[in-house]
């Protein structure tokens, strides 16, 4: 029997609807990590051949190589090591909950266990998650869209949409790298908060209570943009234009504009992406690493990132200190062995415990 006209086909496997209402109600995030990963798990069950395309992944239809065969695809597809752990570690709950649903026969998810790890290797070596570090050549992005504007007004082709959208992206950029805020944080930003502050306060990781710092020239390019956008009773400052409603943008339009800067300055590769990917995140790298190379204390830093843990932020930022930065701060910091004996020397007469070749 054809179905309707339409029909939308599942985007879930089987049950996963009730699993992700269960397992995610700690958090918001929780939830959409589920919910995004148990959506690769039904695309790659697609492509395989385990279920058909306008059908739900039946758990009864998953051979013992599953997740084996999922962790493949995802190399393949060039997923971050990041991504791929994090789509395994859902999906491995999502069948451990099947089967204490018995849905899946006693045995099956350590079954499909013991086979990913022949191929991933003990303790995973192959899923060691990469610190993500910062890349100077972001900066051949940085002022992308302010190119582009001049370009468009040369050629005559600047439309006022156009202008809106390309101000907005230049102050998107230029805010990223200023804040080193994540694009949750970023997209927070309101206008009242902007005006005549050099610093707002948003909510970070786990809902705290977090505060961007502004540079001028993030300040100046918002600034230009808020101007040429005028009063639309829209209070977000990064909002979309392709709509005659206008929206906070999301944080999938974020990557969006970094990725088409990308496109434009790197070329596109066989696939259509951009030969060097970027996104928002890559910002914050890029801006945590220049003020660690300028002489920003490390502890700073993290404060700076919020991160809670300073290894993350020395582990991450510390190792690509140049070598010239270290000789500079060594000459400047450091001691002399003849001072720091002469030091100890000077303290031992004060303290009247001198050795028996100085009582002589």
């Amino acid at each position: 029997m054809p179905h309707p006209r339409n029909h939308v086909p599942p985007a879930l496997p089987e049950f996963a609807a009730a699993f992700i209402e269960q397992a995610g109600r700690r958090s918001a995030a929780t939830y959409k990590n589920y919910r995004s990963s148990l959506r690769k798990f039904q695309t790659f069950a697609q492509a395989k051949g385990f279920a058909k395309k306008d059908e739900a992944l039946s758990p009864t239809a998953l051979p013992d190589t599953a997740l084996t065969d999922f962790f493949l695809w995802l190399d393949k597809h060039d997923f971050s090591n990041s991504a791929i752990r994090l789509y395994l570690v859902v999906v491995q709950r999502f069948l451990e909950w099947l089967e204490g649903q018995q849905r899946l026969p006693d045995g099956t998810t350590d079954k499909m266990k013991k086979l990913l790890r022949k191929t991933t290797g003990r303790p995973n070596e192959r899923l060691r998650p990469e610190r993500r570090g910062s890349d100077p050549e972001i900066g051949r992005l940085m002022f992308y869209y302010q190119r582009q504007m001049a370009e468009l007004t040369r050629q005559d082709k600047l439309t006022d949409t156009r202008r809106l959208i390309c101000l907005r992206n230049q102050a998107l950029l230029l805010t990223l790298y200023a804040t080193a805020g994540r694009a949750a944080e970023v997209r927070q930003i309101t206008r009242a908060q902007v005006e005549g502050a050099e610093q707002v306060e948003v909510k970070g990781k786990r809902r705290k209570k977090r505060v961007l710092y502004l540079t001028d020239e993030a300040q100046r390019t918002i600034a230009a943009y808020l101007g040429a956008r005028g009063q639309d009773g829209n209070n977000y400052v990064f909002v979309s234009h392709r709509r005659k409603t206008r929206k906070a943008m999301t944080t999938a339009s974020l990557w969006d504009v970094v990725n088409e800067a990308a496109l434009a300055v790197f070329g596109a590769d066989a696939e259509g992406r951009p030969r060097k990917r970027f996104g928002p995140h890559a910002f914050r790298h890029q801006r945590a690493q220049d003020l660690v190379d300028s002489g920003m204390p490390i502890e700073d830093v993290q404060a700076l990132l919020d991160h809670e843990n300073i290894l993350v932020t020395r582990s991450t930022y510390a190792p690509k200190t140049p070598r010239q930065k270290l000789e500079r701060q060594l000459k400047r910091f450091g001691r002399s062995a003849r001072k720091v004996a002469d030091r100890t020397d000077d303290s031992s007469r004060k303290s009247g415990n001198a050795g028996p070749q100085e009582r002589r």
